[in-house]
């Protein structure tokens, strides 16, 4: 009987450790799609498009966002997430002066792949978020590209993070369309009680 309580007491601390390491592994994601994945950035319908230069100061154009009256009535704007995060055999990033700051980098995690889990981020104005396997999403894709609602897919991959927890690198990539995409890697440190991140084009296209 005190074999089998010793084990479950060992099984349920194994199981919250596991719960802490995911979550502290992919926490400097969940905070950057919290903090960066939002209608201002990703929805092109809520922008009026701007005056030709010979007419932008003589018609008084008031801003290049539509009234509140006209976004409140789009229909929220669907971004596709995978759900998980990828790994390849290399980075492709190659800004050395950068690079020499994450050094110490490691790869946390040496399997195919880490669940992103984004059911838990707070509600946003104007769009919902949904996690999709990317098959699933490849073969959804024909069906939705069209559609008003449509945002896009986002990747994840190459999650890098130093020893202390106090810097990671990682790569986003924006799937819209075929000549609608863009990766970036992310510099990402940790001050202050929040993530501070820096950006860089990889490609565009």
């Amino acid at each position: 009987m005190r074999l089998v309580l010793y084990f479950s007491i060992l099984l349920f601390l194994t199981c919250c450790r596991s719960g802490v390491t995911k979550k502290d592994n992919t926490s400097v994601i969940l905070d950057y799609i919290d903090l960066n994945v939002t209608q201002k950035n990703y929805d092109t319908r809520i922008y009026n498009p701007p005056p030709p230069p010979e007419l932008k100061d003589s018609i008084g154009h008031g801003g290049i966002i539509k009234d509140d009256s006209i976004i409140n009535k789009l229909e929220k704007l669907k971004i596709f997430i995978n759900d998980s995060i990828r790994f390849s055999e290399n980075l492709t990033y190659k800004n050395e002066d950068l690079v020499k700051e994450f050094l110490f980098l490691e790869n946390i995690h040496r399997s195919i792949s880490i669940p992103l889990d984004v059911t838990n981020l707070k509600e946003r104005k104007g769009i919902n978020l949904e996690s999709v396997y990317v098959n699933k999403f490849l073969k959804l894709y024909p069906k939705i590209r069209l559609e008003n609602n449509f945002g896009g897919l986002l990747n994840f991959q190459n999650l890098f993070i130093s020893k202390n927890g106090k810097k990671a690198y990682f790569e986003v990539s924006y799937f819209k369309q075929k000549l609608n995409t863009v990766t970036y890697a992310i510099f990402a440190e940790f001050k202050d009680g929040q993530w501070i991140y820096k950006s860089e084009i990889i490609s565009i296209s």
